[in-house]
C-alpha cells in the first residue's frame, strides 16, 4: 500500500495537482496509523490537528515512528495563512520547530563530482 502511494505522490508532483499531492500524503499517513497506532505519536497527532485548522492540503509523517520523527506540511497557497500555521504550531509546545522547504520548480538536479 505505501508504496503505491509513493508512485501516486511522485504522478501528482509530476502534473503540479498539489490537491491531489496532499490526499496522497495523508493516505500515507493513514496507512501507517493503520500498521501500528504509535508510529504517529500524540505530537505528530498534535500538529496535524493544527495543519487541518489551517486548511493545509496534505502532511506525512517521517522518521521511524514512536515519539521522534517529523511533520511534512503540504500547505495551500495562501502565505498568509501559512505563517499563521507556523506560529501556531511552534506557539503549541517549544519543541516544535519549522524547517522551511519548498518543491523546486526545476525537480531533482544532481551534480557530479568534477562537472
Amino acid at each position: 500500500m505505501v508504496l503505491i502511494i509513493v508512485i501516486v505522490a511522485s504522478i501528482y508532483i509530476e502534473i503540479f495537482n498539489f490537491a491531489s499531492l496532499g490526499r496522497a500524503m495523508i493516505a500515507n499517513t493513514d496507512a501507517q496509523r493503520r500498521l501500528h497506532p504509535d508510529l504517529v505519536s500524540r505530537d505528530a497527532r498534535r500538529v496535524i490537528e493544527i495543519a487541518q485548522d489551517h486548511d493545509a492540503l496534505g502532511w506525512t509523517v517521517n522518521g521511524a515512528g514512536g515519539e521522534g520523527g517529523s511533520v511534512t506540511i503540504l500547505c495551500n497557497d495562501r502565505s498568509s495563512v501559512k505563517r499563521t500555521l507556523v506560529r501556531e504550531i511552534e506557539a503549541d509546545n517549544p519543541l516544535y520547530k519549522n524547517i522551511p522547504i519548498y518543491l523546486s520548480r526545476y525537480g531533482l538536479r544532481v551534480w557530479e563530482p568534477g562537472q
